[in-house]
């Protein structure tokens, strides 16, 4: 099966530039049992071609009209810093217009809003929209006709791409960088706003046009798992019509009702999101069980400042979760380990074996008569240590430095990217 995960299409640089700042908006949310690869099973599965660094919709239109207004142009002497500079242009312009209609920055989905005054974003919009530029047909294949090409490929053979069409009547030589559709609406023209985008002073707007809503539905709708394969749920939710789309576009869970009647009732993802739903609170119960054994020790051993505070809290958190009536013991007491395996070994990057035996013996843990926490501190220690290295570990005793910086916060469930989804599909159903 070919790979259809969204890191292989942009750099190492990108990469690494991308888990900077995913670190920075994910500040407070910890991985150190390395659980975020169920998180990444079933958010791939479900919405392929997200990622958390998506904001707003509109970006993908914003990404390829400034490509294509670039390639309309004399080569510029550094395209990367080209692109940079339009995209920091790009933010004054929704900037521009927000203030004009005394909009929200806050929560707004400008990327960079804080630091563009000063220098363009550490990660730019075109590195985050590159993968559902490509995952989504938007780009154009490569010339094998699977995959489309790299922003990094696309930057080192950007002649491949420019326009050759030096008078009317002659014909453009140039290789297809969006797929024929997009080609030919933007053959002589781009429409409305888009042909400001990057001039730095002309308001754009996140509401997207018709024509771009109709675009990217078919886009999605015609989205497959994999070659062949069924279509994943996000396709299905961009066939809905616009109403029921909204509607579903403001539940809190992924697996709530309003999303799953979008899928047929034999489609394999009903059964798979129950497990999906149930893996997610088991994950957030092993998280508790870690909270409380680092805030025990942090409390017992480090004896700092609010310890007794955070180990109390910690303790009181895993008990809510751990009574028979919570939702989180339910589900995560009846997760089909089997079923999780299942699904893992058809994907891209499969659960590993240290995870799955660490979900085994958490539940076991929940499902037995004693919830004392120090009996999962072995396997939990071991798995950050094989995570971590054993010097950024927090679980041993003598790693009170790595400790210094941990606070605690209540352990959430999975959600599987769906915070960031829902907003798109708000955006895609019109929603102002």
């Amino acid at each position: 099966m070919s790979s259809w995960l969204g890191w292989t299409t942009i750099t190492r640089g990108e990469l690494a530039a991308a888990q900077q700042v995913n670190q920075l908006v994910d500040r407070g949310v910890r991985d150190e049992l390395g659980v975020s690869a169920i998180h990444f099973l079933y958010a791939e599965r479900f919405f392929p071609g997200t990622s958390v660094q998506l904001t707003r919709l509109r970006y993908i239109f914003f990404v390829a009209g400034l490509y294509e207004l670039l390639r309309r142009k004399p080569a510029p002497m550094d395209l990367d810093d080209a692109v940079a500079q339009a995209e920091r242009r790009t933010a004054f312009q929704l900037l521009a217009w927000h203030s004009r209609h005394h909009q929200e920055l806050e929560g707004s989905g400008i990327i960079g809003r804080t630091i563009v005054h000063a220098h363009a974003p550490v990660l730019l919009p075109s590195m985050s929209y590159w993968t559902p530029l490509s995952r989504w047909g938007v780009l154009a294949p490569n010339d094998a006709g699977s995959q489309a090409p790299s922003r990094a490929a696309v930057h080192g053979d950007w002649n491949r791409y420019r326009r050759r069409k030096g008078h009317p009547g002659e014909v453009d030589t140039r290789a297809p960088l969006f797929n024929l559709e997009l080609e030919t609406y933007w053959e002589n023209h781009i429409g409305g706003d888009l042909r400001a985008v990057g001039d730095g002073r002309t308001p754009l707007t996140f509401a997207l046009t018709h024509w771009e809503r109709s675009f990217l539905k078919r886009r999605l709708s015609s989205l497959e798992m994999y070659p062949g394969g069924p279509a994943p749920l996000i396709a299905h939710l961009a066939a809905l019509p616009d109403s029921k789309l909204a509607a579903a576009s403001k539940v809190r869970v992924p697996w709530a009702a309003r999303v799953l009647e979008s899928l047929p009732p034999k489609h394999p993802d009903r059964e798979t999101m129950q497990r999906a739903r149930n893996a997610a609170y088991l994950v957030q119960i092993a998280r508790a069980v870690y909270d409380v054994l680092v805030a025990t020790l942090i409390n017992e051993h480090d004896r700092v400042h609010l310890g007794e505070q955070w180990a109390s809290e910690a303790q009181q958190h895993l008990w809510e979760l751990c009574r028979p009536s919570s939702t989180a013991y339910q589900l995560g007491s009846t997760l089909d380990l089997e079923g999780l395996r299942a699904d893992s070994t058809i994907a891209d990057s499969p659960v590993d074996n240290g995870l799955m035996s660490l979900v085994r013996k958490t539940q076991e843990w929940l499902k037995s008569d004693s919830h004392d926490p120090k009996l999962l501190a072995r396997i939990m220690r071991d798995r950050e240590i094989a995570k971590k290295t054993k010097g950024r570990a927090r679980l041993l005793p003598e790693a009170r430095d790595r400790r210094l910086d941990w606070e605690f916060s209540r352990a959430q469930p999975l959600e599987y990217r769906w915070s960031v989804v829902s907003r798109l599909l708000s955006d895609l159903a019109g929603v102002p």
